[in-house]
């Protein structure tokens, strides 16, 4: 190298030239906190912002992986609803949704449920002091029981009232899969009219597990499903009963 003689520049790495993030259009519009109508407007600017970037830039813009986050919601929307004030079948201790009556056997579990179904399906008094409100339809799958035991127990329970016409009970399923299906199929008939169903017992209405499913896992699917069936009628209510420590109790008996 001869003196004077600038050195010769280093090579510079060439950098992969990236698209302006004006471009990135990939990710779809944000929704959280719009209205319905503030939302189509979004995805109806977005599609038009698809159109351009292929227009001006020559690039595939691919459309969103999916709706993942559509039903996020935040503080402030939570702080603006007003929900109706829960329902009650019988006011005080059954509400709207599924509940869970859980005690050792012969406690009168079944004694309870059975003398509020006849008392929300008669418009009466649950335990004789607890008034429900209009006659409403209510379905008692018995499955311990026969049809000679639930006319008997209606008719000490009613002290010579008729049975009410509202009043649909079955002691026989096909089999343990099929009560979820069933009650689904009951409450198609009685869609909005708050109606009312109690399953006794839990372990009768147990399908076996699935494959590789634990005890637990085929619990809370059931459960689960149930829950579901609620959810999809506002003002329905579900009513389990479950024997607790069931193998102690018969033990003591």
């Amino acid at each position: 190298m001869e003196t004077g003689e600038a050195p010769a520049a280093a090579p510079q790495p060439e950098h992969e030239q990236r698209p302006d993030d004006s471009t990135r259009l990939d990710v779809g519009p944000s929704w959280v906190g719009l209205t319905p109508e503030e939302k189509s407007r979004a995805i109806a600017d977005w599609a038009h912002a698809l159109d351009l970037a292929r227009d001006r830039h020559g690039i595939p813009v691919e459309p969103p992986k999916g709706e993942l986050l559509d039903g996020l919601r935040n503080g402030s929307w939570l702080d603006a609803q007003t929900f109706a004030p829960l329902r009650y079948a019988v006011p005080g201790l059954v509400p709207e949704g599924l509940s869970i009556l859980v005690g050792p056997p012969k406690i009168g579990k079944s004694w309870w449920t059975l003398d509020a179904c006849l008392a929300v399906s008669a418009g009466g008094f649950a335990l004789g002091c607890i008034a429900v409100g209009a006659a409403r339809p209510v379905l008692y799958l018995a499955l311990e029981d026969s049809d000679r035991r639930m006319q008997d127990r209606c008719r000490q329970l009613l002290d010579g009232a008729p049975i009410p016409l509202r009043f649909d009970y079955m002691t026989r399923v096909a089999s343990p899969g099929d009560v979820t299906p069933t009650v689904a199929a009951w409450l198609s008939w009685h869609q909005g009219e708050q109606p009312l169903v109690v399953i006794d017992t839990l372990g009768k209405a147990m399908p076996l597990a699935s494959q590789g499913e634990s005890a637990y896992g085929r619990d809370y699917r059931v459960m689960g499903d149930l829950k579901l069936l609620c959810d999809q009628d506002a003002g329905a209510s579900i009513v389990v009963n479950h024997h607790d420590r069931k193998a102690a109790a018969d033990r003591s008996e």
